[in-house]
């Protein structure tokens, strides 16, 4: 089950009440240095992504359930989903690992940019860079709130503690910081019609 499905179902079942986006950080298309058919001129990442899946260079596609998955599938939908070279690879892979293998195969790959930073620190940088900061590749980070006569025993308080009284911001803030020197994760959401923001101390 993905998490889309896994958060749709908790709704309907009366477990969580409501979500809220509270964080962000955004999805990146890397890929080879060379790039014979322009795709970086592209307007969007829909276009850039059909533009991809007409060629015959290689796109690998992470692995089930990620979140990366979801969002390929999300700018595929908006394709029209219309037949591509037959190049794609959906590997199992997700996170650095899939950074590490997308720039192993000299592929292209929509990868996390928190999965990036990680995989560069180690020595591991992507030949080129095609799309980032566009609001279709915006990743928001939720709440899912959780109704308290709903939940396991023991956990009504950890939800008070760390949802009600704000204490996830200081782990959101913290996340990255210690390995990389900047935070993951942008608080709040980009303007309507935005791209992400990009992390700051």
């Amino acid at each position: 089950t993905s998490r889309a499905a896994w958060s749709d179902q908790t709704l309907v079942e009366g477990i969580v009440s409501k979500e809220e986006a509270i964080a962000h950080e955004e999805f990146v298309f890397i890929g080879p240095a060379e790039d014979k058919f322009r795709s970086h001129g592209s307007k969007g990442p829909v276009e850039f992504l059909q533009n991809v899946i007409r060629s015959n260079y290689l796109y690998l596609i992470a692995g089930p359930s990620s979140f990366e998955q979801e969002a390929h599938a999300r700018l595929e939908k908006n394709t029209g989903n219309r037949p591509g070279s037959g190049s794609q690879i959906e590997t199992n892979l997700s996170g650095t690992a899939f950074v590490k293998e997308v720039v192993r195969r000299n592929a292209f790959g929509l990868v996390r940019r928190s999965s990036l930073v990680l995989a560069a620190s180690e020595g591991i940088k992507p030949h080129r860079v095609y799309q980032q900061g566009e609001p279709d590749l915006v990743l928001p980070v939720r709440i899912l709130f959780v109704h308290p006569a709903r939940a396991k025993q023991g956990h009504a308080l950890l939800i008070q503690e760390y949802v009600m009284k704000g204490k996830w911001r200081s782990i959101l803030e913290k996340l990255g910081a210690s390995r990389v020197g900047l935070p993951f994760y942008s608080l709040g959401m980009p303007e309507a019609g935005a791209g992400a923001r990009a992390p700051s101390r």
